[in-house]
């Protein structure tokens, strides 16, 4: 366990504990036992998941995030059926009885970067092999169609912030990835 990793994020949820206590408390005084009880329940079963899956082997997420991948794809069509439009317009949250549940880009966002993982462990080889332009522009093909069903589920969701942090983690991963 790497406690350098952990300490952080539990006082980053301490933090935003405190801050939707404060913010609740201020605005809706009588749901605050309700939202920080809905927050407390999502902070046990993120860190449930996150123990769950550091037991995971590498090779075995490896193996999972085509499927994990297309979960994810088939996650963020949801709230296109279920939502509560907010004041942005924008549809990227379930919502089931006006009650928010997730967002779905959250999870898409971790299956997003390790299909981009397995794109680049499986195209780098030939772009290293080749110095040619035609292969740089072949394997951005490869990005763009990991990316492009991404970006429309956002477009239908009109969830533009979402899609900028889809592009900055595709722009990362390229300027990481080797192309000249």
């Amino acid at each position: 366990i790497d406690y350098g990793l952990l300490m952080p994020v539990f006082f980053l949820i301490l933090i935003g504990l405190v801050v939707i206590y404060i913010s609740t408390a201020n605005d809706y005084p009588k749901t605050v036992i309700s939202v920080m009880a809905q927050q407390v329940v999502w902070i046990l079963l993120g860190c449930g998941l996150a123990y769950l899956v550091m037991m995971f082997k590498t090779s075995f997420l490896w193996k999972a995030t085509p499927y994990l991948y297309v979960l994810g794809l088939l996650l963020m069509v949801l709230p296109l059926i279920f939502y509560s439009q907010a004041s942005t317009g924008a549809k990227n949250w379930v919502t089931i009885a006006n009650t928010p549940l997730f967002q779905p880009s959250e999870f898409m966002k971790i299956s997003y970067i390790l299909a981009l993982a397995r794109v680049t462990v499986w195209w780098r080889p030939k772009l290293l092999a080749s110095d040619s332009l035609k292969d740089d522009w072949l394997f951005l093909l490869f990005y763009g169609l990991v990316t492009l069903p991404v970006m429309i589920l956002l477009a239908l969701q009109k969830d533009l912030g979402t899609a900028m942090v889809f592009m900055a983690i595709l722009a990362g991963v390229v300027l990481l990835s080797g192309i000249s």
